[in-house]
């Protein structure tokens, strides 16, 4: 398979093999590169754009055709097959792989990969944006499709068969995902985490039960299929029709694609409905836990109907037979569930004390563990086990 079919990876495009992206250095790269030419500089200019994240990220804003996205891995992972270079050899695999049509529409263009350096260079998506996904911010029809989309995005995804080894450079991984076992912490790890989230460990490690369900959906992990793997909406961009309603969705941030279980993703998107609603609530410190629950509740309700029409989507467009269908229903719950004690582990991070948000969604967590087949009802809205088609 062709490793570069959009550009090109010489070694001697770029002068110093430990080049490190800065917002100078990554015009220098774009020019050593031949994407940025010195008469386009002159005549449109260029803007570049440092982004926060775990990768160094950067925009390059100049003219028509010349707007790019560029991130290096840290430096701990540079020159190794870590998660971007599952990314950017998933780039590759999709676009010479002729049964990967439809997913290559929901991919921005790569335009280099470098593995030597760990730099990944993608077109910037300019006429698209992150979605609204509030109730206050999106219209009906706007939601509807928004929805659809994204149920129809992952289905693709899951619908395409890949081999172990689908002739890639970097093999894809395919082991359940760390927050299984988030209640049995390294030691060593301990010293780096924030009060906040060690508050959220102990919270999880209170309850038994809840740990031991964690350990069933990692011991049940079914690595059958192509998966994003980080499902959340700030990795979704939406382009629209001239009437403001979503027409495509594209998704981001592939690094931590793998052969996993379809579950995990459509539990991701059904925690990000939640998890968005949550966000929007004024859970202040004033807020006392049963004010926090009663709100909760509220949201929760409202949600029903676009869960229902989420799952219904995905069942459509994924062909699923009803036994398939099942089967994915009944991890759903722990799966949706192990998504939102991951948030509020994350929103946990350098924080004293718990945010309330995290605290409310570590909560309905739990509680999702401990009682999936109600949870299934009153929290997705999905009906009783064994009602399939919602």
């Amino acid at each position: 398979m062709a490793r570069d079919p959009e550009g090109s990876h010489d070694d001697a495009a770029v002068t110093g093999s430990r080049l490190e992206l800065s917002l100078e250095s990554s015009v220098t790269y774009l020019l050593h590169l031949g994407l940025l030419d010195l008469a386009s500089l002159v005549r449109d200019g260029l803007r570049i754009e440092e982004v926060p994240g775990r990768n160094r990220n950067f925009r390059a804003l100049g003219g028509p055709g010349k707007t790019f996205f560029l991130k290096q891995a840290p430096r701990g992972e540079i020159g190794t097959n870590g998660p971007l270079a599952v990314e950017a050899c998933l780039y590759d695999w999709v676009a010479a792989d002729p049964r990967a049509t439809g997913l290559r529409l929901l991919f921005p263009r790569r335009r280099h990969y470098d593995p030597e350096r760990s730099i990944l260079v993608l077109d910037l998506v300019t006429e698209a944006a992150h979605p609204h996904v509030l109730e206050d911010e999106a219209s009906p029809d706007y939601a509807a499709a928004l929805r659809r989309l994204v149920a129809t995005a992952l289905a693709e995804c899951h619908g395409l068969p890949v081999p172990r080894n689908p002739g890639i450079e970097v093999a894809l991984p395919d082991t359940a995902p760390w927050v299984f076992d988030l209640a049995r912490p390294e030691p060593a790890s301990l010293r780096e985490l924030a009060p906040a989230q060690l508050s959220v460990i102990q919270a999880l490690q209170s309850q038994p039960a809840a740990v031991a369900a964690l350990d069933r959906l990692r011991d049940g992990w079914l690595p059958t299929r192509l998966i994003h793997g980080d499902f959340k909406w700030n990795n979704v961009l939406v382009q629209q029709d001239s009437g403001g309603i979503p027409a495509q969705v594209l998704l981001l941030d592939w690094e931590l694609a793998q052969l996993g279980d379809p579950a995990w993703d459509v539990g991701a998107a059904l925690h990000a409905f939640i998890a968005e609603a949550v966000l929007g609530l004024e859970l202040t410190d004033g807020t006392s836990p049963e004010a926090a629950a009663g709100l909760l509740g509220s949201v929760i309700s409202r949600l029903l109907p676009a869960h229902r029409d989420f799952w219904r989507s995905y069942l459509e467009a994924a062909r699923r037979t009803d036994p398939e269908a099942g089967a994915i229903l009944d991890r759903l719950p722990g799966h949706v569930a192990t998504r939102l004690i991951k948030s509020a582990y994350e929103w946990s991070q350098a924080e004293v004390r718990m945010p309330r948000s995290a605290a409310a969604i570590l909560q309905l967590g739990i509680n999702m563990l401990l009682s999936p087949d109600t949870a299934r009802e009153v929290v997705l809205g999905l009906g009783a086990r064994g009602s399939v088609r919602a």
